[in-house]
């Protein structure tokens, strides 16, 4: 079972993942939260490879689709942290790149995975949630730019030194 789990192309996309967010976080420059950021780095890059293993290790739809949707938090939960860590400047703008480019290899490789969970492979609870995939779409968004440009706070319109009055 383990080999088979290894050689699934989504396990491998998202091993790599996981080492390309280790060298991120090994990177980013000293900051008092430096250590927390690496932690969510690290940490949900390890949650996706642990899920795809966990969804592959149990027959049923529902827990495997369970899995998938923890491991599409912490993607979104890795990358935010990446961007944070740009937006306080503990990080290079390339590495937000270099993730995203990560990530969109990894998604690709993940909804080709999904779409071979079989939905007969299942049982009814009474939590009344069901899981539905789209095998129609062709998932043409992508979250890879093809420009890159220096984050700061400007970007977001927001004046970030907030008195009482703008509460």
């Amino acid at each position: 079972m383990r080999d088979e789990i290894e050689n699934l192309p989504v396990y491998q996309k998202a091993k790599e993942l996981l080492n390309l967010a280790e060298h991120v976080a090994e990177y980013l420059k000293d900051d008092e939260q430096r250590d927390d950021l690496q932690g969510q780095i690290v940490s949900n890059a390890m949650m996706i490879v642990v899920k795809i293993a966990g969804a592959e290790g149990g027959g049923l739809y529902s827990l495997k689709m369970e899995n998938a949707m923890k491991i599409k938090f912490a993607v979104r939960e890795m990358f935010e942290a990446v961007l944070f860590a740009r937006l306080i400047d503990i990080n290079n703008n390339d590495y937000v790149q270099l993730i995203r480019n990560g990530i969109e290899e990894f998604r690709l490789e993940f909804i080709k995975w999904i779409r071979s969970f079989d939905a007969s492979d299942d049982f009814k609870d009474d939590w009344g949630i069901r899981y539905v995939v789209d095998k129609s779409d062709d998932f043409e968004v992508k979250m890879v730019q093809t420009e890159v440009r220096d984050i700061d706070s400007e970007d977001f319109g927001q004046d970030w030194d907030m008195d009482d009055d703008g509460l």
